[in-house]
This record gives C-alpha cells, structure tokens and sequence, in this order.
C-alpha cells in the first residue's frame, strides 16, 4: 500500500501500546491493514499472534476482504472479528441471544422487555400505587402522551405548517404503488392509526373530551365503499360525521369533495361537519377543541373533559407499553453493560438524586422490569451479547483463552496474542476495556494499536465511552501517540466545512487538511427562496421539499456523480426513507435509478459518495434531544453530552462527500435551522455559499405508474421479479416508470405477464388514466 509520511510512521511505530488519531478521510482503515501486514511481513508476527477486532460486522468483513488482497488463498491471515464475535468464540453460547435489530425488524429484546411489562404483578402493583397520586398521573401522562400532543407545540410555535404536512401524508396514501403500513402511519392517542397530523388532533380531541368516534367506517357509496374520517353514532339511525379536508387546494380532490356533500344531504338523520387545516391551524388546541365541541353540541353530541385518571384508565395498553418499552430497554441494555445486579442497581437508585416525580417512578418500574428480565429472562434458555461479553471476560480471568470460530475452521489462542489492532477506538467503552484488560493478565506482553477519531464519536446511546480515547494514557502504559491529518476523500471546501463545524468547539485539536484539488463549493439551501415551476406544482402538488430535493439529486445526476441523501432520522417530514426514495427516483430516469440512495446518518459512518445532500439541517434534527433522555441520567448522560454528541453526528453527514455537498434548511416546515451552521459563518465565500434555486432546472418529467389487475394469480411471480408491488387495498399491483420511458405504452400488453384476464392501466403523475388495455397510445 502507498502511505504517505504520517501513516507510515503510525504503522511502523515502535511496539507499545498505540492510539492514532485518524481525521475523516485520511486513510484509517488503511493504516490498521498496513500495520497488520506490516507486523506479519517485517517484523514476521505469525497471524495466530495478531488479532484485529473491529465494532461491527460490516466493518471486520471489509478488514478481512482488504487483507486477502495482499496473500495468497493458502496463506493464513490474521484472526479478524468483531468483539462479540470473540465473545462468542469463547463462550460458545448454547442459549438464544437476544438482541434488536431494526433494519431487519427484528425486536426480540424489546420483545422480551415488553412481556415483563404485561405480565409482572410488582409493576403493575407500582402503576397501581402511583395512579392515586394525582400529581404522579400527571407528570406520567406528560410522558405518555407528549408524541400525541407535540402537533399542537408545533403549530403553535410556527414550526409546522399543518397544510403542506398534511397534503404530503395524504397524497402518499393516496398513491397506488405505495402501500403503507401501520408502523408507518400515524397513531392517536386512542390507538388509531391515522392518515394525517389533521386527523390525529381531530382524534386526540374526540378522546380527551369522551366523544366516541369510529374512525373510517364503512358506508355504501354506488358501487363503491366510502370511508368517511370519524363517524359518531347519535341515536338508533344516525349521527354525525367529521370530514377532514386536508387536501381541499387540490383541484383534482374538489370534485371528491363535492360528492362527499352530495351523499350526506342525501342521508336522512346524518350530519356533515368539515374541518379544514386552517380551521385547526389558526385556532390552536384549545380555541378548536372549543370550535368543534360547540358543532358537536349543536348536533345534539355531548362531551366532557376526561379526568387524567380516566385518560390513563382508557388509553390504549399498547400506548403504555410500547412508549415505556423503548426507554425500559435501553436502561436494560446500560444497566447489563455495566455488569449491575439487582442490588447494585437499587444501592445506586438509593443515592440518586431524581429530577423530578416523574424520573422517581421511571427508576421504580425500571428496578422491577430490570430484575425480573434477569431472574425470567435471562438463563439456561436467553442470554444477551452484553451477558455474553461478560461471561467471557469471566472466562478470560479464569485463565480460558482458547477460542474457536467457524464450526472449529479457526482455531486462537489469547495467550500468544501479541498484538491487538483495534478499529473505530472512539466506539470503546467499559465492558470492551473489561475484555481487553482480562486478555492482558492472561497475556502481559500483548500491545494495543488502535485508530480512530473522536470527532466521530457517535455511539454514546449505546454505551460507548469517549473517555477511553481522551484518557488513553491512563488505561495503557507505555503508549505512543500519532495524528492523521491529511484528506484523501474530499474536496478543500468540504473539509473546510466539517472542520469548521468541530473545531470551534474543540479549540487546537487537530483539523483536516483537504489533500487532492476538487473545485466545488458546499451549498446550503433554504426552501423559503424557491418557486416551484408549474410541472412542478401538478408533479408534486406544491410540495416544496421533494421538489427541492428533485433538483438537487437532478443537479449531480448532470454532472455524472453518484449521490446519497442523508436523514438524521429513518423519516423525512414523517415519510420512511425508503418511501421517500421511491418518490423521488420515480421522477428521474430508470437508468439513474441506482445512482441515488438514502441512509440515515448513523449509518453511512464509514462510508462516502461522490455527492451527498444532508435533508433535515434544522434545529430539533441536530441536534435531536430526546425528551427521554433524562431517565439515563443515572448512567452519567448530560444534556451538554448529548448535544455534544449531535455535533459529532452532524460532522459525520457533511465529511462523507468527496466532491459535491448540498445541506438543505427547511425553514418552512421547521423554521429554524441547525445551531451547528452558525459556526461556519466565519468561512470564506470561496468554501460554502447559501445557494440560488434559480440556477438549478426544474425537473419537468414526472412518474407515471402501470396498474396490472385482474386474473394475476398465475402471473404474480413474473410481476414480483419485475418491480411490481401488490397494493392489497385496491387489488392492483402497480410500478412507478418515468414518463420518458415509454414511447407507446402498448408495448406492455406483449409482456410475459399479459395474459387472458389481465388488465392494464396506465397514470399520469396527477392520476388521470392515459392508456387502458385494449386502446391505442
């Protein structure tokens, strides 16, 4: 491998214990692999000698791809791994490990944690207890309900414009390729899932005030079903319906509307009452919640405000559950990590001082679900990776070194390990350290090179501890220090900027310095300057974001670059990722298709593209505070820690563009934009420039999408391998294609899938029907 000056020194250092501090960019990876070969090659360290340990499994793939570049296939490589892995090898584990993993939808931990919480008698004789207590109620309520009340925070602190939000979450269930599911919708507080933010408040404001509604009963309409939003049943034949209208300023959806009307003046003993955004939006909570009950009371409905007990007594017990469930498994997995009994946990409760009655009870229910989890749970037939860790750092003491991998292929033995290269060090944390400090015991001559980056810092939610890596002195002895500074990734402006973002906080820390010459600048982006072109008002019903986006990912598909968008969340302005990039690939051309990803920030740490467009740089997006941050207070978490980590995250999304890096402001929807951007006010013009919308193109093209129904039965695998997506609603599978790609749309009926009984449509991207099976293009 060519190293440049300051990577050869780091991977020819003396043996001592070593930290490098590698910058995003400057080669990391490539220095632990060259300090590897360089030990096995020049200093001839036998491969069983070394072991390079890496934080996840992606990450020690790519160490092993890289390091059988440089050997033959009989060679014998280093043993390369990730610390659970080790942990496994030496334990082997005849118990399931229970873990979460979301990307998959896996849940098994939280699973587990959930059937504490409905099962165990002491919690709920604890929620019991604390239900007397009308102050408790409240501040538990608080809690529980504050994702159901935060639509009335943003609308009245002019952070949500409910019109556009909601002309966004309708349209997308209005759209017959996308199916979304009910983790995907919106949920009220009764249990309901909802369809719009609109809906939600409706709802919330029915359940608060005792009026039972049915959300989307089913009623006769021709030949069709219609489904109105909310009906409320008032006598043995009628009642009263709330219609919201959230996409009333679309002029396809007015005739809709108008039918609405017609069907309900037409039912005897039924009444119509029609909500609007601006009917929610100007009034506020309680000015509406006043504004609908006095219709509701005209008509003959009457209501009460809910006493908080009864709210609790009624909420749904999945509401419950699953709110405490998500804070109760991560206190879990800390209190595991730490190696905390039951009683190490309740002396550490005694001398704790909680915030506030709230916290109190947070840290009762969880002293019962954490013990229960380890004497229900956790055993001959379930064990976590944190147990699991432990178990063989226990072994390690005992003097147990020998591991085996791969059904006994790989064979290791801890106590001739000389050296221990270690991968991403700013992820270390103590039960990482336990391992490594029991292998040294065992092993006193082993030597620790690690590299990393404390800027990168990301994973402090789950346990990792940056002070390993500040202090790295104080836990080995003997220790050398080297920094790499130099950017082989992107361009000086890029650098500039993520630079810029770290070092006015971290004064004299080491910085970047941008090596290769690409010319581009960073563009921050408001959506408060654009004006949509009239395709694209019809192609997106005026939503602003995704045309805005549209360009953009437009705008480096021209050049020829590659480009990922990043989210700090897995949803952007409340749509999935991957819902949202389907939207905004059904605009460009099949063959760019591919050209365009998403990822959530935490995930694409470690990786980088030619383009990158950050979508969410507003305030409340970094930095992103959980409310419920307080209850791992007791773990040492600060408010300043996490935002501090925030920053890191948000240096993390800029540094993994090499040439091109756009960060949109919606300062729409959200208002106010990242405290993070204030630190490159000082740059110069020459490395970031607040961008014009007027110099980007507006994508005049939109989707259209085929509809294929009827006898499909026979042909639905053919349809499935080509793209299609059953939309079991409307009992039509369905593809977005863009309107560029067909010149005679005729030219679907000779598909393998058109056979007798099937039918063909084909939409424009406003929904009208250009082509039908059977006609001509």
């Amino acid at each position: 491998m060519n190293l440049d000056k300051s990577q050869l020194d780091a991977v020819t250092s003396p043996l001592a214990n070593t930290l490098v501090t590698s910058r995003a960019g400057s080669g990391k990876t490539r220095v632990l692999i060259s300090r590897a070969l360089w030990l096995q090659k020049v200093v001839e360290v036998s491969p069983k000698e070394l072991l390079l340990l890496a934080f996840n499994k992606k990450a020690a793939d790519e160490m092993s791809n890289r390091l059988r570049e440089h050997f033959s296939e009989e060679d014998e490589l280093p043993h390369v791994m990730t610390f659970d892995a080790l942990a496994w090898a030496l334990v082997k584990p005849q118990e399931q490990i229970l873990f979460d993993d979301i990307s998959a939808g896996q849940r098994q931990l939280t699973n587990r944690i959930a059937g504490i919480q409905n099962s165990n008698r002491n919690l709920s004789a604890i929620i019991r207890k604390v239900m007397s207590s009308t102050s408790v109620v409240r501040r538990v309520l608080d809690f529980l309900l504050e994702p159901f009340i935060q639509g009335w925070k943003d609308i009245e602190e002019g952070r949500l414009d409910l019109e556009s939000r909601d002309n966004e979450l309708l349209l997308l269930h209005r759209n017959p390729e996308i199916t979304v599911l009910e983790n995907d919708r919106l949920v009220a507080v009764n249990g309901d899932y909802v369809k719009s933010e609109g809906e939600r408040l409706i709802s919330n404001t029915l359940f608060f005030n005792d009026v039972t509604a049915e959300y989307e009963r089913a009623f006769e309409f021709g030949e069709t079903v219609y489904k109105p939003d909310f009906t409320i049943q008032h006598g043995n034949e009628g009642g009263v319906i709330i219609e919201y209208f959230g996409l009333h300023s679309i002029p396809e959806y007015a005739e809709q509307m108008q039918s609405k009307r017609q069907y309900w003046r037409e039912q005897p003993n039924w009444e119509l009452i029609e909500i609007f955004p601006y009917d929610i939006a100007s009034r506020g909570e309680e000015e509406f919640t006043r504004y609908l009950l006095g219709i509701l009371k005209n008509f003959g409905v009457s209501s009460r405000r809910l006493t908080e007990q009864e709210v609790f007594q009624r909420l749904p017990k999945s509401v419950q559950i699953d709110k405490y469930t998500k804070v109760l498994t991560s206190f879990v997995t800390r209190c595991r990590a730490k190696k905390l009994s039951p009683s190490d946990l309740r002396r550490r409760i005694s001398v704790y001082e909680p915030t506030d009655e709230h916290e109190e009870i947070f840290l009762s229910m969880a002293e019962v679900v954490y013990k229960a989890y380890l004497d229900d749970v956790v055993g001959d037939e379930f064990d976590d990776f944190k147990g699991l860790m432990w178990r063989a750092v226990s072994l390690v003491e005992d003097g147990q070194v020998r591991f085996t991998r791969d059904r006994d292929r790989e064979v290791g033995d801890l106590g001739i390990i000389k050296h221990i290269l270690i991968d991403e060090f700013q992820d270390f944390s103590e039960i990482f350290y336990a391992l490594i400090d029991a292998i040294r015991s065992s092993n006193p001559n082993v030597r620790i090179f690690a590299v990393g980056d404390d800027w990168q810092a990301i994973n402090g939610f789950a346990g990792s501890d940056l002070n390993f890596f500040i202090n790295f002195d104080d836990f080995f002895e003997n220790t050398n220090h080297y920094t790499l500074t130099n950017n082989y990734r992107s361009s000086p402006a890029i650098v500039d900027v993520s630079n810029s973002v770290m070092a006015s906080v971290d004064h004299g820390a080491p910085v970047g310095v941008a090596v290769n010459d690409f010319r581009s600048k960073v563009r921050v982006w408001k959506l408060s300057g654009l004006e949509l072109s009239n395709s694209e008002m019809n192609n997106h019903n005026g939503g602003k974001f995704i045309a805005a986006v549209i360009r953009l990912v437009n705008d480096h598909l021209e050049y020829g670059r590659n480009v990922v968008m990043l989210s700090r969340t897995n949803t952007i302005n409340s749509v999935p990722l991957d819902i949202f990039l389907e939207e905004v690939r059904s605009c460009i051309s099949l063959v760019d298709h591919q050209k365009v990803s998403i990822s959530t920030s935490h995930q694409f740490k470690g990786l980088e593209e030619q383009g990158v467009i950050i979508l969410d740089a507003n305030a409340r997006r970094y930095p992103l505070v959980h409310p419920e941050w307080k209850y791992q207070r007791i773990f040492g978490d600060s408010e300043f820690d996490i935002t501090s980590e925030e920053r890191r995250l948000f240096y993390v999304a800029l540094s993994r563009a090499k040439i091109s890096l756009d960060v949109v402001i919606n300062d729409i929807e959200y208002q106010e934009e990242s405290p993070f951007l204030d630190s490159l006010t000082h740059l110069a013009r020459e490395s970031f420039v607040y961008g014009s919308w007027n110099y980007l193109r507006a994508v005049p093209v939109g989707a259209v999408t085929v509809l294929v129904s009827g006898r499909t039965f026979d042909v639905k695998e053919i349809l499935r391998e080509e793209g299609y997506i059953w939309n079991d609603n409307e009992r039509v599978w369905q593809k977005k294609f863009s309107g560029t790609e067909f010149e005679d749309y005729s030219l679907l009926e000779s598909e393998a899938w058109f056979t007798s009984g099937v039918k063909i449509r084909v939409l424009d991207p406003g929904g009208t029907l250009i082509y039908e099976s059977g006609s001509t293009s």
